[in-house]
């Protein structure tokens, strides 16, 4: 059941990483995307090693299980201000005809199609 639970959290967590990063990507203007990616994606090796120093202090000071619960609780804070900060407007804001007219134009889309002679699946690209 750990197994289970384990790589259920696992496939969350990865895909919540790639939607992320798929929207820091299309929010970035183009001219400093590299710059924004690269600081995206150094965040988390500065904050978790920061965070598990935190953590090991307040164990230390009092016990794991009030370290777990205090960590939780500003987890559960922290999700609760995205909804106070307007996180949520922000993405919406981002509109895919402005990104196209900066030359981001978003990927178009692609169709399966199953092909009779042994099934092999053939990607059809439509004109947008």
């Amino acid at each position: 059941m750990l197994s289970v639970l384990v790589a259920v959290i696992g496939f969350a967590l990865y895909l919540d990483n790639a939607v992320l990063a798929s929207l820091v990507q299309i929010g970035a203007p183009a001219e400093a995307r590299g710059a924004v990616l690269t600081g995206y994606h150094m965040m988390p090796m500065a904050a978790i090693p920061v965070g598990q120093q935190l953590f090991g202090l307040v164990a230390d000071a009092m016990s794991v299980e009030v370290a777990l619960f205090c960590f939780s609780g500003l987890v559960l804070v922290a999700l609760a201000a995205g909804p106070l900060l307007g996180l949520r407007a922000a993405i919406d804001a981002i509109d895919p005809v402005d990104a196209a007219a900066a030359g981001d134009a978003p990927p178009r889309p692609v169709h399966h199609e199953w092909r009779h002679a042994g099934g092999i699946p053939h990607e059809t690209h439509t004109a947008s």
